[in-house]
């Protein structure tokens, strides 16, 4: 049998996939995945086609991936959580968490690719997220923000993109500074 050529990946919603292919002899050939299980293909006149389908993960918020780890972690007790890829962002957000006890230490490990983070967990993290879209905040409203986003004005702290740098409510409004919603914790 000849080589067959992808022609077209369509993506729709709910993880199912569709590849149209196309023989030399000009006949198309359908192979449809759903929602992870064996490929299942049609075929014409009894000939045989072997369709490999990889579903490769495609990250589109690495905040959100990497705080639902440390949110899962702290869930199942762990005292440890191992988070990839790496970002500034990611760095500053656990950067402010640290500073106020939430969680503990962190290293960046260099593995030259994208980097990992091992971060010690305390137990002291009930839930953390990110806000998205990154909505403007401007200084009159970050009290509306904390109030929607936080269970009690004694503890947690909404986290803030800024002209100043990522810095949580309390600090954007001693600096009287407005920004981007990153997340929140408490």
């Amino acid at each position: 049998m000849e080589e067959a050529m992808l022609v077209a990946w369509f993506a729709r919603p709910a993880d199912f996939n569709v590849c149209v292919l196309v023989l030399p002899d000009s006949k198309e050939r359908e192979s449809r995945s759903i929602q992870g299980l064996a490929t299942r293909a049609r075929f014409q006149e009894g000939e045989c086609c072997t369709l490999l389908e990889e579903n490769a993960m495609v990250r589109m918020n690495v905040l959100s991936d990497a705080l639902k780890s440390i949110n899962n972690a702290e869930k199942r007790g762990k005292r440890q959580v191992l988070i990839r890829p790496c970002s500034k962002v990611i760095v500053k957000f656990l950067t402010v968490m640290m500073k106020h006890g939430y969680i503990g230490e962190f290293e960046i490990v260099d593995d030259h690719r994208s980097g990992k983070i091992v971060v010690n967990l305390t137990g002291r993290l009930n839930k953390c997220g990110v806000i998205s879209p990154r909505f403007d905040v401007p200084i009159t409203h970050i009290e509306k923000w904390t109030n929607n986003l936080l269970p009690s004005r004694q503890f947690g702290y909404v986290v803030l993109t800024t002209s100043g740098g990522i810095m949580d409510h309390e600090e954007a409004r001693r600096k009287h500074l407005g920004g981007k919603i990153l997340g929140f914790f408490f």
